[in-house]
């Protein structure tokens, strides 16, 4: 109904400057099957590094016209004189602009997501104790000209993060020779052993066990706050994936183990290589990071980029 204003109103879209308080228009259509709204960029453009107001408004077809339903009333006074007064037959509909939404926004100070990207500096990697204890992680820390707001790295309600981050495992020397082999090989193991982690979290393999972490707090632009300080990024990327990894390689060997306790014949080559091998640390090499960036709403991908982490201490 709020796409339906009648006949008597007009709807548009307006952009505001924020900073200079001038406003361009555009159109846009609602798409009430999908609960959607498609609107096109106005021809003047959006400027970089700007906070905008986007707003959905009724306006009145005409502002009331005073002498619409008015009648002229002459009074004739003593002396002569004639006073001359107005009055309204009927009821006068005086209309007002009504805003049907609004939301605040703030602009890049980049185009695209990977000329953001690009500008970030990301530092040595260095290989430390994990959060988790008794494991390493690879860490790097990062620095860039612009940070990121809480719906990009946090999502906020209803809606995910709009930057995730993937390990890329294909050309990872680390993970295909050695933690595959051990640990993935042929997995489920006889059809039926599984990791007990919950992989709908990090996946299996855990390649989502990589995060970008920001230092500071991500800001939220709301109505009452329409400026947020212009604040570089400071933060860390986080290679976490043997945590998650070392998981499962118990997990699996624990039940391993149960499956040939009172039956040793049941051992093949396979389950040897789980009962007995350690799990691999980190070796020297690279391991590399997509980031991804989607739209909230229609969950679509619309740009990556890729991080490389070099773990230089030797194996």
């Amino acid at each position: 109904y709020l796409f339906t204003p009648g006949e008597a109103w007009i709807q548009s879209m307006h952009l505001t400057n924020a900073e200079a308080q001038s406003y361009t228009e555009t159109t846009f259509s609602y798409n009430a099957a999908e609960s959607k709204i498609s609107f096109a960029i106005p021809a003047t453009g959006i400027q970089n590094d700007k906070v905008y107001k986007l707003e959905i408004l009724n306006i009145p077809k005409q502002q009331a016209v005073l002498d619409a339903n008015v009648q002229q009333v002459n009074t004739e006074l003593a002396g002569g004189d004639t006073l001359t007064t107005k009055s309204i037959e009927g009821e006068l509909a005086i209309r007002e602009i009504k805003t049907v939404f609004t939301s605040p926004f703030r602009t890049s100070k980049y185009n695209t997501f990977r000329e953001k990207m690009a500008s970030v500096n990301l530092g040595i990697t260095m290989t430390i104790p994990s959060q988790a204890g008794d494991m390493m992680e690879l860490k790097s820390y990062l620095q860039g000209p612009e940070l990121m707001d809480h719906y990009e790295l946090e999502g906020k309600d209803e809606y995910a993060p709009m930057i995730t981050t993937v390990a890329l495992l294909d050309n990872n020397k680390w993970y295909n020779q050695l933690v595959y082999p051990l640990v993935y090989e042929g997995y489920p193991l006889l059809g039926y052993i599984k990791t007990t982690r919950d992989t709908s979290l990090l996946g299996l393999p855990a390649v989502r066990a990589a995060f970008l972490e920001q230092l500071s707090e991500a800001p939220v632009l709301t109505d009452d706050a329409m400026a947020i300080a212009t604040t570089t990024l400071s933060g860390y990327m986080r290679y976490d994936l043997m945590h998650a990894m070392i998981t499962d390689y118990r997990s699996i060997q624990q039940q391993v183990a149960n499956y040939v306790v009172d039956k040793p014949e049941r051992i093949t080559d396979r389950l040897n290589k789980i009962l007995t091998q350690p799990f691999p640390f980190y070796r020297q090499g690279k391991y590399y990071v997509r980031l991804n960036y989607r739209i909230p709403g229609i969950n679509k991908t619309t740009s990556s980029y890729d991080w490389e982490l070099y773990n230089a201490i030797p194996d």
